[in-house]
């Protein structure tokens, strides 16, 4: 498998993961070699992009107003069972406006009765960026919203994987599941390893878009969590969608 870093040009599948330093991304081309980099916005992938190509997101998209939360995140906890923990709860969109964390946790809660986890808010200026590049008219690229450990499992045909993925046996582990789609998947993990400092991208940024990748690559055999999508109230549709694979 051969790899390089893209700058200009259409790719046909690509997996994007956020890391300290912008966003990481991994795309495969209509020869079939996989260019990687780090954007700094996430509206920079449309560079790599045409319309058609399908491109697979580590981040919540669509955000729900009121009480109960968002069904694809309930959906996914499910199929993930013990690994459930791992799908933050989103914010409101009411919560993006907010500085601080105590600040997020009173705007959600008012808007949807609950407050907010550490977790989304630590990603808070990410969901944010996408929220406002999806209401962007101007944008030509279409996004799904995925999420790297219920990839795994589909991609892994739902023999659930053993081990945390910032450790080094979760990292083999995902590494291992990863090659049987695509030769060659750990010399792009080392490549893209050696070239970024650990501080601007970690590796299991790296791995997580991969995922993200191979399952753009089913294209016609996502499945969309919950089937029918929920709409939020700018029409941004509120999905989180894995590769159907084969056994």
């Amino acid at each position: 498998m051969q790899t390089a870093i893209k700058k200009t040009g259409a790719l046909q599948y690509i997996g994007i993961d956020g890391c300290r330093s912008g966003w990481f991304y991994a795309g495969m081309d209509p020869d079939g070699i996989v260019w990687f980099d780090i954007i700094p916005g996430i509206d920079h992938i449309q560079q790599f992009a045409d319309k058609d190509c399908v491109i697979l997101i580590d981040i919540p998209m669509g955000l729900k107003k009121g009480p109960g939360g968002r069904a694809c995140d309930r959906e996914a906890r499910k199929l993930l069972k013990k690994k459930g923990s791992s799908i933050f709860p989103a914010p409101s969109r009411a919560a993006l406006a907010a500085a601080t964390y105590r600040e997020a946790c009173r705007l959600n809660q008012k808007h949807t009765g609950k407050k907010l986890s550490i977790q989304s808010f630590n990603i808070m200026s990410k969901i944010r960026e996408v929220d406002q590049f999806l209401r962007n008219p101007k944008r030509t690229v279409q996004l799904y919203e995925f999420h790297p450990e219920l990839g795994f499992l589909a991609l892994n045909q739902f023999k659930p994987l053993t081990h945390s993925k910032k450790t080094p046996e979760g990292r083999q582990e995902r590494t291992a599941v990863l090659e049987c789609y695509v030769e060659g998947t750990s010399n792009i993990i080392s490549r893209a390893s050696q070239r970024f400092l650990r501080k601007h991208l970690a590796l299991d940024d790296i791995i997580d878009a991969l995922a993200g990748l191979i399952s753009a690559r089913f294209k016609e055999r996502l499945i969309s969590l919950p089937a029918i999508a929920d709409i939020d109230e700018y029409g941004i549709e509120m999905t989180i969608v894995y590769p159907k694979v084969d056994g």
